[in-house]
């Protein structure tokens, strides 16, 4: 108590709380003060007013005067409280509820209104307000109803929430997994960029693992808010799902134009029939291109057959047509059945060529034999070819169309970048990317049908100058020995990996495969072919080729190896390697200078191949990761890679001799329907290659470059000729360096093609390119005889005879099929890997109705007899030409 005798009674109460653990009960307090035995000689007063304030006064000594004047005081200021609010409360009237009625967006959310209205009023004061007092009340059940499943619908959102979150975690772990593996795996083999970016994704892949375990733990209040928005959005999405606060489907004003009209119209339009317009012209005109301005009239023309009042707006009747993106915000307000549309219907497929249904059900089956299970995809290797048409240094071709962006640069016009701006120039200078995409396959179950998902994926992309290096067999295969040795784990099977690094792989790979093309190129035949007149004897120049060849490829292979990237135990094998490499030269140095000729040349030979045998026997020792024995090819139909091509044929077995193949299947696709190679994708994005965007100057060499004014006048038409055709072949092969060194891609790609120029003289395994050609043209066996490397050939023209089954759009080869025509060779005695079977080919699905074949592993390979099925036996182009002929 205070010196003048009372105090407030909250007050007090809080005084006496403070003696207790849990605050008391009020009114036990005011009992207790009021008890006659134990209370206290006190008044309790109320004072009257709103708030009801409450005072303890001793009967007392109590200063009655100031007591009262603080008594009166607080009534006062309540009652100019009280009179402060009345002026700034508005009053509720009629005006004021329509007021707020107009403002509300949602009809859910005036019925609330006029729900809390109907609680809180009378019925004589709902109808003064405005509102109809029946209906009001008749909705404040369903107004409850949706505000709990409202309240639902939020608890629910939150546990969608969580559930996301926790599955967006669980993926995030498996990515970072995936990409700390693939970090460790391929940071000494990808370049320094690649390896940043992908140490950048797995540290924004943590950052996000911490920002949703902060969510799920709500450790902080910005936790909590994210978490509370997300709720949020859930439930409405959900509510907007049941329309919880939304009329009921079909409800509102009806639809001015029906089904039969829709239908006139779109009669009138294949009719191209139109309608004049005049009111009293009942006739249709025929021959007439329906166009938008023709359809109000003739939709009008139909409404009034039936006395219905005609249409002012031509939106009106647009909106029933199919809008041209369906996900617009105008395709919202289209209705009807979408019988027309404005847009230009899908053009017909080209791709419906004869065997476009077979190859693709080909592909399948081939891809399911390759990836059925675990044990086929370890050993197999799975490549998909293609080569885009050319990009023109110089102009815009190749790379037009696909900077979507403007390209930033100076606005100082020394300064810019000089753009593509013309479409002419030499030709000779056209450059032709070619892909290689090497991917992995694996099924899984979508839906009720099984489809084969593609997981592993890397790309690779080759620069060519058109003009001198072209697209053939040749070609296709110096890229495949390339990638086979920059990036040997590619093709090596998963289990077989060891300790040794890329890099020494990588060089074991390149001079095995040089060793052993060497010896089997080396026939008898052609070295006793060889005569005593060295500089006019075509085969004494095609063997000294053949070896100044090996001897470059071997010098280049020795040089460009970084020994300081091995451990120490490779550097050591990596030198004792390098002796048996420079010997091999020494031989073949004495080999290309010897006069020999006959028996005493074919013993130097083999002296050569001596020693090649032994560094094939030191790389079999020292146990190298086994590479995969079956490799599937899947192309389009181009002449450079068809499998009509001989030299085609004949690179493919050369290739399944050096890296002894169990099985080699190659597929085109049908024509036209070569958008479903899976190199496509890669090859699509080739006209992003520049960075800038800029034009390639091709122009790198002058005419007449370092050449004295009397150099200049004393050549010859002859000399200038050849003088030109070198110089821009030189500009050609620096063009492409250029493309292969400033490529560019797009950020969002997971997988950035690994982009290169074409193999030169020196990497390239083959230099026999029109050795072959020249052997593949003659016909007769006299005029093959007589062509260098006649022996070789003929060995892998009798391989090819042998062992492969051509169709029209396929190639396949399986070890050991040699005896199915004759003895079994001694190649085909030892397999790489698990014995395996041809690839099932379409066949027709009988118990189904139409077109279809049956699934790969209820495919036949064999007939009723037990004998493999015929080449192309339901291949309808094949058949149909059969067909024909046979008449």
């Amino acid at each position: 108590m205070n010196s003048s005798g009372y105090l407030p009674f909250d007050e007090a109460y809080h005084i006496y709380s403070s003696f207790f653990a849990c605050d008391p009960d009020r009114q036990a307090f005011r009992d207790k003060l009021l008890d006659p035995f134990y209370g206290l000689n006190v008044y309790i007063i109320t004072q009257p007013g709103i708030t009801g304030k409450v005072f303890i006064v001793l009967k007392e000594n109590t200063e009655m005067e100031a007591f009262l004047v603080e008594w009166f005081a607080g009534m006062f200021e309540e009652e100019r409280y009280e009179n402060d609010m009345k002026k700034e409360l508005h009053t509720l009237d009629c005006s004021t509820v329509q007021l707020l009625l107009k403002s509300m967006d949602t009809e859910f959310d005036k019925n609330v209104l006029r729900s809390v209205l109907a609680l809180s009023h009378s019925r004589p004061e709902l109808y003064d307000l405005g509102i109809d007092a029946s209906s009001a009340k008749q909705r404040v059940n369903k107004i409850i109803e949706a505000a709990k499943e409202c309240e639902n619908a939020l608890i629910a959102g939150e546990d969608l929430v969580r559930i996301h979150l926790l599955e967006k975690q669980d993926k995030l772990k498996r990515e970072m997994v995936e990409a700390s593996n693939t970090l460790e795996k391929k940071r000494n083999v990808w370049p320094e960029k690649r390896v940043e970016d992908l140490e950048d994704s797995v540290r924004s892949i943590k950052e996000k693992l911490n920002d949703i375990g902060s969510q799920l733990s709500n450790e902080d209040t910005s936790a909590k808010e994210k978490t509370r928005r997300a709720a949020k959005r859930r439930a409405e999405s959900l509510l907007n799902e049941s329309r919880i606060k939304q009329r009921k489907l079909g409800a509102g004003r009806p639809g001015e134009i029906d089904e039969d009209e829709e239908r006139f119209l779109l009669k009138a339009i294949e009719d191209m029939s139109t309608v004049h317009g005049r009111r009293h012209d009942t006739v249709m005109y025929l021959h007439h291109r329906v166009k938008a301005k023709d359809m109000l009239k003739i939709v009008n023309y139909r409404r009034g057959t039936k006395g219905k009042k005609t249409l002012k707006a031509v939106s009106t009747v647009l909106a029933r047509g199919k809008p041209k993106r369906k996900h617009s915000i105008q395709a919202k307000r289209h209705l009807g059945q979408s019988l027309f549309c404005c847009k230009k219907p899908p053009k017909t497929e080209d791709n419906e060529t004869e065997p476009t249904h077979h190859q693709r059900a080909h592909v399948k089956n081939v891809i399911e034999d390759f990836c059925y299970n675990e044990e086929d995809r370890k050993y197999a290797f799975i490549k998909g070819m293609d080569d885009k048409a050319y990009v023109r240094p110089g102009t815009s071709v190749g790379l037009r169309d696909v900077k979507r962006a403007g390209i930033y640069q100076p606005s100082d016009s020394d300064a810019a970048r000089k753009l593509p701006k013309y479409d002419w120039v030499n030709e000779e200078i056209y450059v032709t990317p070619s892909t290689h995409r090497i991917f992995t396959k694996k099924p899984k179950k979508v839906g009720n049908k099984e489809a084969y998902v593609m997981t592993d994926d890397e790309s690779f992309v080759f620069m060519r100058p058109k003009a001198h290096v072209g697209s053939s067999g040749t070609v296709w295969s110096s890229e495949v020995y390339v990638l086979r040795a920059n990036r040997p784990d590619l093709h090596q099977v998963s289990e077989s990996s060891s300790d040794y690094t890329i890099i020494f792989c990588s060089y074991c790979t390149r001079i095995k495969d040089k060793v052993k093309h060497f010896i089997e190129s080396t026939m008898k035949a052609d070295v006793m072919a060889v005569n005593s007149q060295p500089d006019t004897c075509p085969f004494q120049i095609y063997e000294e080729k053949r070896l100044t060849h090996t001897s470059d490829y071997l010098e280049k292979a020795v040089d460009i190896v970084n020994i300081t990237k091995m451990t120490p135990g490779e550097g050591q094998l990596c030198g004792r390697v390098q002796k048996m490499v420079q010997s091999v030269l020494f031989s073949m140095n004495n080999l290309a200078k010897s006069a020999n000729t006959g028996v005493h040349l074919w013993n130097e030979y083999q002296i050569v191949i001596k020693e090649c045998d032994s560094i094939l026997q030191l790389f079999a020792d020292l146990k190298l990761p086994k590479a995969k024995p079956r490799v599937l090819e899947l192309t389009d139909a181009g002449p450079g890679v068809g499998c009509n091509n001989g030299a085609v044929q004949y690179r493919m077995a050369e290739a399944i001799l050096i890296h002894g193949h169990d099985k080699v299947v190659q597929v085109h696709r049908g024509r036209g329907d070569s958008g479903q190679n899976e190199a496509e994708r890669t090859n699509a994005a080739i006209g992003d290659a520049l960075v800038t965007g800029e034009t390639l100057d091709w122009e790198y060499h002058k005419r007449f470059e370092n050449m004295s004014t009397d150099e200049i006048e004393a050549l010859s038409l002859q000399e200038y000729e050849h003088m030109e055709e070198e110089r821009m072949k030189k500009k050609c092969m620096e063009s492409s360096c250029r493309i292969s060194r400033e490529s560019g891609w797009r950020a969002s790609s997971k997988r950035i093609p690994n982009v290169q120029c074409n193999p030169k003289r020196k990497t390239a395994i083959s230099l026999d390119k029109s050795y072959l050609e020249k052997y593949i043209s003659i016909k007769s066996e006299s005029g093959r005889s007589n062509t260098p490397g006649c022996g070789y050939y003929n060995k892998l023209e009798r391989f090819c005879q042998l062992h492969f089954k051509r169709g029209e759009l396929y190639i396949e080869y399986l070890k050991g099929s040699c005896e199915e025509i004759g003895e079994l060779c001694d190649f085909c005695r030892v397999w790489s890997g698990p014995k395996t079977d041809y690839v099932p080919r379409p066949y027709p699905n009988y118990a189904e109705t139409g077109f279809h074949y049956l699934p790969g592993r209820q495919t036949p390979v064999r007939d009723e007899e037990g004998n493999i099925r015929a080449i192309d036996d339901f291949q309808p182009r094949a058949a149909l030409k059969n067909f024909t002929s046979s008449k």
